[in-house]
């Protein structure tokens, strides 16, 4: 699965989520508004700097 993105009506939900589910609860609670978009260039998870490959100017 790729990184998600959000719009800006559930930016306060994401933010009072808690645990280690992420925002998988919100995929959960709106299907309807999960879109698959082709993005081969978003198939690496980034969270931090240090998981930008090498030689990605930070």
């Amino acid at each position: 699965m790729f990184p998600p993105s959000f719009p800006a009506d559930l930016f306060r939900e994401l933010a009072e989520l808690t645990g280690d589910r992420g925002a998988r609860v919100l995929l959960s609670r709106y299907p309807e508004r999960v879109i698959g978009v082709p993005m081969p260039s978003a198939a690496q998870d980034i969270d931090t700097p240090g998981d930008l490959p090498v030689g990605t100017p930070s």
